[in-house]
C-alpha cells in the first residue's frame, strides 16, 4: 500500500430517497446502491447486492477496508467511479453478465494485501472500462470473455479494440520481470501500467502512442527502450 495517492474528495450525500437494509443505503425504487451507513463502513465484510439493482453509485463502498466478498446481481449495469476504492481485503467477486460500465478507479487498490491474488473476467456485455479501474490492486490476470466486441485479453493483460487500433488498457500481472508488447498493439492506454511490478517493457518498432499521461506512474519499471515511432512522451509518463 506504499505510495498510494490520496483519494478524491468524497462526493456529497446523494439526494436520492433511500432506505437502509443490512447497513447498505438503497434507493427507494431498489435500483441504486448509494453507500454504506457511516458507522458500518469498517464493519461489513460480505455484501450481497439484491436483484433489481442496476447501479452502484460512485464511492458507495469507498474504503470499506474489511470487505472481503461482494455478490453482484444479474441486473447490474454500472459500477460507479471509486465504488470499491481501496477495499484492501476484497478478494471474492464475479462481474456479472449484463454489466456494461466499470467507471474510473472502481476497483483501485482492491485485494491489496500480502498473499491476496485475484483473477477476474470481463463479461461479454462490458462496453466501457474507465482509467485506473483495477490499478494498484492485487488483481493478477484480467481475462475478457472471447465474445466481448470491445475488449480482449492475452495472458491476463487487458486490451481495447478501437476503430483503428488496439490499445493496452490494463497491465496488472504479478511475478513477471519482462513484458513484450505484441506487434498488433498500437498504443498504450493512459495509466495502463500504473503501479505494476514488471521491470522491463519491450516495445515494437511501430508503436504509436504511450498514452495521454502517467502511463507508467508508480510502477517499478527499470528499463524501457522507446522506438523512433514514438513522437511524444506524455506528461509524468514515468512519474
Amino acid at each position: 500500500t506504499d505510495h498510494i495517492p490520496p483519494p478524491k474528495a468524497l462526493q456529497s450525500q446523494s439526494p436520492l430517497s433511500h432506505h437502509i437494509a443490512n447497513h447498505i443505503m438503497i434507493s427507494d425504487d431498489g435500483t441504486r446502491i448509494i453507500g454504506v451507513a457511516d458507522d458500518m463502513r469498517n464493519e461489513i465484510d460480505k455484501v450481497v447486492i439484491p436483484e433489481g439493482v442496476t447501479t452502484i453509485e460512485p464511492q458507495a463502498f469507498h474504503r470499506c477496508w474489511n470487505l472481503t466478498s461482494v455478490q453482484f446481481p444479474s441486473t447490474l449495469k454500472t459500477i460507479g467511479a471509486e465504488a470499491f476504492w481501496h477495499c484492501f481485503s476484497l478478494k471474492e467477486f464475479v462481474l456479472s453478465e449484463g454489466l456494461k460500465t466499470i467507471e474510473a478507479e472502481a476497483f483501485n487498490g482492491c485485494a491489496n494485501k500480502p498473499g491476496i491474488v485475484v483473477d477476474i473476467r470481463i463479461p461479454a456485455s462490458v462496453e466501457n472500462i474507465g482509467e485506473e479501474a483495477f490499478a494498484l490492486s492485487g488483481i493478477d490476470r484480467i481475462e475478457a470473455e472471447p465474445d466481448n466486441p470491445h475488449y480482449f485479453s492475452r495472458d491476463g493483460v487487458l486490451y481495447k479494440r478501437d476503430s483503428h487500433e488496439n490499445v493496452l488498457v490494463s497491465f496488472q500481472r504479478k511475478g513477471l520481470d519482462t513484458f513484450t508488447v505484441d506487434a498488433d498493439i498500437t498504443a498504450l492506454g493512459t495509466l495502463s501500467f500504473m503501479g505494476c511490478n514488471v521491470k522491463t517493457v519491450i516495445l515494437h518498432d511501430e508503436m504509436k502512442s504511450l498514452g495521454e499521461e502517467r502511463t507508467f506512474w508508480l510502477s517499478k519499471i527499470e528499463q524501457i527502450e522507446l522506438p523512433a515511432s514514438i513522437q511524444r512522451i506524455p506528461p509524468a509518463c514515468f512519474g
